[in-house]
């Protein structure tokens, strides 16, 4: 299997596993995240297909297998002792996803000789920063108000 290739199947895998979450939380603000989660990851999955079929011929192997993408295997987010997992915890998870997303981008960059698809897996590493850093900010807003004592006996804060 190609770089490429494993690409795809991750976006696709990630799309999947974005819409399955949006389903479970039917209803709440969640939903919404999950469903643009998903959109964004259909779009790479997109982009990376019309490169595939109109512009590469051949791709650099590596040894990553179809099955083993960053989202197999998850399934429904739970906590272990709640019932409900915390809007914070799935936003903190998606985050951690995001990541992982970075990293798989930045590694299939190292082995990319060819200045399109380079561009193109570049693209798609920086919308996924651009996810990360959303996902930060929802991080940021939905724990300040459990971390942060709005009193002046307690120093200088930070501007929010």
């Amino acid at each position: 299997m190609n770089s490429l290739d494993y690409a795809i199947q991750n976006e696709t895998n990630g799309a999947g596993y974005y819409r399955e979450q949006a389903n479970l939380h039917t209803g709440t603000t969640l939903e919404r995240i999950f469903n643009m989660l998903a959109e964004e990851e259909e779009r790479h999955k997109l982009l990376l297909k019309d490169v595939e079929d109109s512009v590469f011929s051949t791709l650099p192997a590596n040894d990553l297998s179809m099955k083993d993408t960053l989202f197999s295997g998850l399934g429904q987010l739970k906590d272990e002792i709640r019932d409900t997992v915390s809007q914070l915890e799935i936003y903190q998870f998606a985050r951690a996803m995001e990541e992982k997303s970075i990293a798989l981008y930045t590694e299939l960059l190292k082995d990319t000789v060819d200045e399109k698809e380079r561009a193109l897996l570049m693209f798609i590493e920086k919308q996924e920063r651009v996810h990360a850093d959303i996902l930060d900010e929802l991080v940021v807003r939905i724990s300040r108000p459990e971390e942060w004592v709005e009193s002046a006996e307690f120093g200088p804060r930070e501007e929010y």
